[in-house]
């Protein structure tokens, strides 16, 4: 089988997976939701193995990684979730614009005033974290069908559109402000932006930077904030096949007709900008991160499902599709399909290698991981117990003593 370049191959599986956000049906199974958005899976359906991922993970993320010998050791464990967001926005040349300029203001503040940027970001910290995980709940749990109606559609999307902007990308866009001032020596009060009027910030990010792309998402030139008044005041109503939406304020109202599929595309857009203030705060951590990392207040960075969405993206770069995750009494039990074409003991070992980074995201449970296969009827189960998990967990090569306290049983 002839391979693309792993510089195209990561690229062009997200681009299918740009459709999926309007397919999803309302409060349906968590991992249905992270699986139809991860583009690992595919790749492995379509032949292409283990180290063909590994490899496109590495060469998408080398321009915006540092410490290469941390990529490599964690391209498809770690990294694999952030390849996922910037291989999304690099399948479009806007997308790519915002990524790519959210790092040139992360950088060029860090290298204005380290100190000053660092406070920053440790005083968005908490409401970044809060906002991430509301991020999660949203593309989870309320996520529109197509076949509504279009007030339906209109009600349902809206209504997840002012959510978006107001609890989701608000804080980052606040955060970005102030370290645009930064890179503009100007002076600011941290608690002062915090307060701000959401309007006034993008009117100031607008005047100090040349691009909007971030204030009005294409093709509309409407400022977010704009978008998200419109959500909030049901400022918009229902004729025919379109949405006719009104904003700004007295004498200086306008209107814009919107299609369906322009509603949709509106999210997209919005889901992108999120996605691009994202990972560029995640990786310039990583980059920087003793200086930054002792500096940031300690809050929980991942809820339950941010969690499981990282392991899942993770393990299915290893050709191993998780179908079920409970946490229930003090027990984790995880079931994975083996997408391999070929049966072996060792995609059985490597299968039961995953309570590790289970446990890593889970600690003081009992965790047991259950492998089934594609081509072959039975399972195999692997179990240990969390007494047993907790001391191999500090040691510093984890995997070499497992085998010592895991039961694994066959079943036909």
């Amino acid at each position: 089988m002839v391979f693309a370049p792993a510089s195209l191959i990561l690229t062009n599986y997200f681009l299918p997976l740009i459709e999926a956000l309007g397919r999803v049906k309302l409060r349906q199974e968590y991992l249905d939701s992270v699986n139809s958005f991860e583009p690992f899976t595919r790749m492995v359906q379509d032949g292409h193995s283990s180290e063909d991922i590994k490899s496109s993970v590495i060469h998408l993320l080398t321009p915006f990684v540092q410490d290469i010998d941390f990529l490599e050791k964690n391209a498809v464990s770690l990294l694999a979730n952030e390849a996922t967001c910037i291989g999304q926005l690099m399948s479009k040349p806007r997308w790519k614009t915002l990524l790519v300029d959210a790092f040139e203001v992360r950088n060029s503040s860090l290298d204005k005033d380290k100190q000053k940027a660092i406070d920053v970001m440790a005083n968005f910290e908490p409401s970044i974290r809060e906002a991430q995980a509301k991020y999660s709940l949203q593309i989870i749990f309320e996520n529109i069908r197509e076949d509504y109606e279009l007030d339906e559609y209109a009600f349902e999307l809206f209504r997840i559109i002012g959510a978006l902007i107001e609890s989701v990308i608000q804080p980052f866009l606040r955060e970005y402000y102030c370290l645009l001032l930064i890179c503009h020596d100007r002076d600011f009060d941290i608690a002062s932006v915090i307060k701000s009027d959401f309007g006034r910030i993008i009117n100031n990010i607008e005047e100090l930077n040349s691009s909007d792309s971030f204030t009005k998402p294409y093709p509309w030139g409407i400022r977010i904030n704009q978008w998200r008044n419109i959500a909030q005041h049901h400022s918009y109503s229902v004729s025919n096949d379109l949405v006719l939406a009104e904003f700004g304020k007295g004498n200086n109202l306008k209107n814009i007709e919107l299609e369906k599929h322009e509603l949709f595309n509106l999210s997209k857009e919005l889901i992108r900008r999120l996605g691009a203030l994202k990972s560029s705060r995640e990786l310039t951590i990583l980059n920087y991160n003793e200086s930054i990392i002792p500096a940031l207040p300690k809050v929980e960075s991942l809820k339950n499902y941010g969690a499981i969405t990282e392991l899942a993206s993770s393990f299915a770069t290893q050709g191993f599709k998780m179908v079920k995750f409970t946490d229930e009494d003090r027990q984790i039990e995880a079931t994975f399909i083996d997408l391999s074409e070929q049966v072996t003991s060792n995609r059985q070992i490597h299968c039961s290698q995953f309570i590790v980074p289970i446990t890593t995201r889970f600690p003081g449970r009992n965790v047991k991981v259950i492998w089934t296969s594609q081509i072959t009827k039975g399972k195999v189960t692997f179990s240990a117990k969390r007494y047993d998990l907790k001391k191999i967990i500090t040691l510093s090569n984890p995997l070499a003593e497992l085998a010592n306290v895991m039961v694994w049983k066959h079943s036909p």
